[in-house]
């Protein structure tokens, strides 16, 4: 506590000089006046409030956005009705919390920086310059005081706005904010995706991450695949909830090196901050006993945390195979031109082995662009069919290149095994989302609604029935199209409307969003190479030239 020197009027100042604790102190206010007795007078003595030491910063944040008091001068007090002096509360109450830099300043505290005190006299109010006959105190010198302060502070607020800021606090800060909201399946994509090897495989320069468009990040990085391929392989046999301190620092450093440093590191490394809070404070009641064994963040972690390690190599190899495959077959049975130049006008089918393949559009769509019908499914209330959780998949049929079909299910494998049972065809998984798509069946509207100048259907020779969600491009286009509409559904993009009574559009959607997502993403140029001309024909052609 420090000590007070009085002044000439009898007024006691915490300023005696002191040069450490008062960048802690939280306020300075004058406090109730007493009636002393001195010299046969009745007068009024204010006395300021110690300085109390270990009182957080943050608690000065607070203060300094108040504005400057008003100083007014004292009560005269008088006596009351029993003849004793009346007791009143000083009006010019202080709040000097947020002079902290200017005490600290005058007083050479090293924090408040080095900035220049140029202390300047103001001309004080008539009200400060009449002090109460009752009272010596100076309100002059106070409110001249406080006018110091004020302009110090200024000083010292410039200072502190001209450092550079701490990036690694920044993050520090986001990921405590992060800390308090629930993760769900789309925040441990942003981590980590749990195609994460599929993503390495298919290019292995690029960020694992995807845009809000649902495409690739076109963003270029150093190639660490194989380093980043090696740590999944040794995360594979650590368990999230007894080795997680292990697992951390495993995946923050994965994170650094399949993403881009300019945005999806960053906020990989957010999320992945957040999440070992969470752990670790779940660790923590667990151990003192103050919460279950199990908790609803384990059951979310750990089967995405086994998607991304513990995929087998017999897996990736077969994942290998399948590119190829499709490649070449992709490459023989596609047409040169553009989609919507070879089917769009053509009535002839296409001879599979499922059956015969015609093109098909709804006939709410028919007539419209594709930009245009987009445009009118995003705007239509939800259904109760479109509010389910699924997974959205793409598979192909053996002997049908070229063509792929987009299904909504619960169970994708046992939906695959349904399909090949009912239509005595073998099918081959392609590509699926690996979380649960939010709106799923909208999504899947939605990815039909883009691709329908590519759409076909087929009366199937195996179980005499017309399947209508065959497409006719590449499964690497039709991922593109499936995750830009599942990234988009995962924004909460629609809220409930009681007077209504139906879901929505939200109100925050903009129009500039909703023009994005009505773009369609091209489709895949074919480069055809032109045959090879040898000598002996240059030889001839020019020959039949003469």
């Amino acid at each position: 506590m420090h000590h007070s020197n009085e002044n000439e009027h009898g007024t006691d100042l915490a300023l005696d000089g002191s040069t450490s604790g008062l960048a802690d102190m939280e306020s300075v206010t004058t406090c109730a006046g007493r009636h002393t007795n001195m010299n046969n007078h009745d007068t009024r003595r204010h006395e300021l409030d110690d300085i109390y030491r270990n009182i957080l910063q943050s608690d000065f944040r607070q203060i300094l956005q108040e504005p400057r008091p008003r100083l007014e001068p004292p009560l005269k007090s008088g006596p009351s009705q029993d003849g004793q002096a009346e007791e009143r509360i000083c009006s010019s109450r202080i709040n000097a919390g947020g002079m902290e830099f200017s005490f600290a300043a005058r007083l050479g505290d090293s924090d408040a920086g080095s900035f220049p005190v140029t202390p300047r006299r103001q001309t004080p109010s008539k009200a400060s310059t009449k002090p109460s006959p009752s009272s010596p105190f100076d309100f002059s010198a106070m409110q001249t005081e406080i006018s110091d302060m004020a302009v110090n502070l200024k000083a010292a607020k410039h200072v502190r706005g001209q450092k550079s800021p701490n990036k690694n606090e920044s993050i520090e800060d986001a990921a405590h904010f992060l800390q308090k909201m629930p993760f769900n399946e789309s925040r441990l994509a942003t981590i980590l995706p749990t195609a994460v090897r599929g993503r390495i495989l298919e290019s292995s320069e690029f960020c694992i991450s995807l845009t809000k468009q649902g495409r690739r990040c076109k963003n270029k990085h150093k190639d660490l695949s194989n380093e980043a391929t090696d740590i999944l392989k040794g995360l594979s046999s650590l368990n999230v909830q007894s080795d997680w301190k292990d697992i951390y620092p495993k995946l923050e450093s994965i994170v650094k090196m399949l993403m881009c440093s300019q945005t999806h590191a960053k906020t990989g490394v957010k999320e992945l901050l957040a999440l070992d809070g969470q752990m670790t404070e779940l660790e923590r009641k667990r151990d003192n006993g103050l919460g279950p064994i199990r908790d609803c963040l384990l059951d979310l972690v750990e089967p995405w945390f086994e998607k991304i390690c513990k995929n087998s190599d017999t897996e990736i190899n077969k994942l290998r195979e399948d590119q190829d495959q499709r490649a070449k077959a992709e490459a023989e049975v596609l047409s040169q031109e553009t989609p919507s130049k070879a089917m769009g006008k053509s009535t002839l089918g296409l001879q599979y082995n499922l059956g015969t393949f015609l093109p098909y559009q709804p006939e709410a769509v028919r007539s419209l662009s594709i930009k245009e019908a987009i445009r009118q499914e995003l705007g239509a209330p939800l259904s109760c069919r479109d509010l389910d959780s699924k997974h959205i998949y793409i598979y192909w049929s053996t002997g049908n290149f070229g063509l792929v079909k987009i299904g909504v299910s619960d169970d994708v494998s046992s939906r695959l095994q349904k399909w090949g049972q009912q239509c005595q065809h073998e099918v081959k998984e392609l590509w699926r989302e690996d979380i649960f798509v939010k709106h799923a069946y909208r999504v899947e509207k939605l990815v039909q609604t883009e691709l329908k100048e590519v759409r076909l259907k087929v009366k199937c020779k195996g179980c005499d029935r017309s399947h209508r969600e065959w497409f006719k491009t590449s499964s690497e286009h039709a991922g593109k199209v499936i995750r830009k509409y599942s990234s988009w559904a995962a924004s909460m993009p629609y809220q409930f409307d009681e007077q209504s009574n139906k879901w929505g559009l939200n109100k925050n959607v903009g129009d500039s969003m909703l023009e994005d997502l009505c773009e369609p993403i091209p489709f895949p140029e074919l480069k055809v190479k032109s045959p090879r001309r040898t000598r002996r024909s240059i030889a001839k052609s020019g020959k039949s030239a003469l």
